[in-house]
């Protein structure tokens, strides 16, 4: 099991910004979702600003996530909880062009900090 879960988009067709409707990492439990799981939070790369943060992408019909990238040169969202979570599954919603990504990848973080696909 793992404590922190993220998407992450090499690139996108604008190069400057992802945004994302809507993430949902699932484990058998039900859905993480940071600030209603207990000890879940949400982690990303950078946001444009507090009106597009990463926890709108979290829930229904609260926005959007408008990521940008940070020391990384990649975009991520995700979500780092204190203890291990088994997610089986994510989903992901865009926003529209060109601030989408064609290959998103699922990274897990490991027990010593990095993080594997």
């Amino acid at each position: 099991h793992i404590p922190a879960w993220r998407l992450v988009a090499p690139s996108t067709h604008s190069a400057s910004a992802w945004d994302v409707r809507r993430v949902r990492f699932l484990t058998a439990g039900g859905e993480l979702v940071p600030g209603r799981t207990p000890g879940c939070c949400a982690i990303h790369s950078g946001a444009a600003n507090a009106r597009f943060a990463p926890e709108c992408a979290f829930a229904e019909g609260a926005g959007v996530w408008s990521g940008r990238h940070g020391r990384e040169p990649a975009f991520y969202i995700g979500v780092e909880c204190k203890s291990p979570q088994e997610v089986l599954a994510v989903q992901l919603i865009q926003g529209r062009a060109p601030n989408i990504a064609d290959e998103v990848f699922v990274e897990a973080q490991l027990p010593g900090g990095e993080w594997v696909r």
